[in-house]
């Protein structure tokens, strides 16, 4: 009975297993493009940031300048697409196992992450490029 119960579950298991999987590249990937993006749009604006500096900004109001412009445009494609998901979980909830349509905890999640990557992804190329050494930023309290 044990095995024909195991058996009839294999066909579930399989799907989660091949779901959860094809999230996690689908997340990976998606942080890897977020980061891509945003990296590139700072490196761009790296003229920008020398005629600023050389005009006599600090260093750490460029470095807010380019990490406010970037985070407020991921934050609002964050925002866009946090509604999307939302609106469209009728159409894969019939899908899920014992699992509501809105899982606020993964969708949570998955904002948060968005969010640190494009953080991590403005921060790293602007403090480059305006020549403050990382590691001392990281450092200071």
């Amino acid at each position: 009975m044990a095995a024909l119960i195991g058996s009839s579950r294999i066909g579930p298991r399989f799907s989660t297993l091949l779901f959860g999987t094809f999230g996690t590249f689908a997340g990976l990937l998606a942080c890897v493009g977020a980061y891509g993006l945003v990296s590139d749009s700072v490196v761009q604006r790296r003229r920008e940031m020398g005629i600023r500096m050389a005009l006599g900004a600090q260093r750490q109001n460029v470095l807010v300048l380019a990490m406010r412009n970037e985070i407020a445009a991921v934050g609002l494609g964050g925002c866009v697409g946090l509604v999307l998901s939302l609106e469209l979980t009728h159409v894969y909830a019939h899908i899920l196992y014992r699992l509501s349509g809105t899982d606020y905890v993964s969708v949570a999640v998955a904002f948060i992450l968005l969010c640190s990557v494009s953080w991590a992804s403005s921060f790293v190329p602007a403090a480059k490029v305006i020549g403050i050494p990382i590691a001392r930023l990281l450092a200071e309290p």
